[in-house]
């Protein structure tokens, strides 16, 4: 029989105590709060256990979403996907260049919330969750990306979390606007993200505590196209990339440092065919920002 590794077994250890919490048969690390307390907060999530059980099962229990939330490292270049949408357009599959399904994005209430699975196999693939969810706010030119579980206190007890339960944590906040340019009117987006921390990983923000977008922020604007007289319309160069015309096609880039002086591309997103898009992206983007922020398109015309 192999000896697993000490992390390993520490992990286990925890993952026993938070399921025993869950149903009220373990008393947490130093908790003085009255046995009631402790009772209704498991009666709050009577199948936590089953849940982490199950997550463990699948393989997801130790890195969760972490994979789709850690940013690109910024020595890499951009990493090249496609998305396919369905034909009834309420279905948007993240996939690699090689066409494996990497997210799996369902609209609902038209549009103004479309929740985000992780694929686990299957062809139409299965999938666990929601793991994301973009939400639409105001008149739909607004959007809150947020992360459902986070690797950061999935295991805690629900009094301990700052990310589950009651609170969710956001990975981005969207804004849309129409900016008339030339003879004619382009859509733009304003995006903040929480900023890196010194090991790369993005900062918490939890709606739970409070300080969802309160916290140093990291900011994305669209590269404005360019009005030509020549096409009587509005252009912008997508690098060989991009194939159709389409009012989603889009790049995001970082703030000008001077008037305009273009900053670098960080994310493209494109139309190659019908139904079918490019996404392109890098550092400080993750995979679900990319993903959330190119869905947020999805009612522009």
């Amino acid at each position: 029989m192999a000896c697993a590794q000490e992390g390993q077994l520490s992990w286990f250890r925890q993952l026993g105590r938070t399921a025993g919490q869950a149903v009220g048969l373990v008393k947490p690390d130093g908790d003085s709060a009255p046995v009631k307390q402790r009772i209704a907060d498991a009666a709050e999530a009577p199948w936590r256990a089953f849940e982490l059980a199950d997550a463990m099962e699948q393989g997801l229990a130790m890195e969760l979403t972490t994979g789709f939330v850690v940013p690109l490292q910024i020595e890499l270049p951009a990493r090249r996907l496609k998305v396919t949408r369905s034909e009834d357009k309420e279905e948007h599959v993240l996939r690699s260049e090689g066409g494996e399904p990497l997210l799996v994005a369902r609209s609902f209430e038209n549009g103004r919330r479309v929740n985000i699975y992780v694929p686990t196999g299957g062809d139409p693939p299965l999938a666990v969750g929601p793991a994301f969810t973009l939400l639409a706010e105001g008149n739909g030119d607004r959007f809150t990306l947020t992360c459902e579980r986070c690797e950061c206190c999935e295991y805690l007890p629900q009094a301990g979390a700052c990310c589950s339960g009651a609170g969710k944590r956001v990975l981005a906040h969207i804004c849309h606007s129409r900016q008339e340019i030339g003879g004619g009117s382009a859509m733009c987006m304003d995006v903040d993200l929480p900023a890196l921390q010194a090991d790369g990983t993005p900062a918490v923000w939890c709606t739970r505590s409070g300080a969802a977008g309160q916290g140093s922020k990291l900011s994305l604007e669209s590269r404005l196209p360019r009005w030509s007289k020549r096409l009587q319309s509005l252009a912008l160069d997508f690098r060989g990339r991009v194939k159709c015309t389409s009012s989603k096609n889009f790049q995001l880039q970082l703030p000008r440092e001077k008037p305009g002086k273009e900053g670098d591309v960080e994310l493209l997103f494109g139309k190659t065919a019908a139904n079918t898009f490019v996404l392109d992206y890098k550092h400080p983007l993750g995979m679900a920002q990319a993903f959330g922020i190119a869905l947020s398109t999805r009612d522009w015309q």
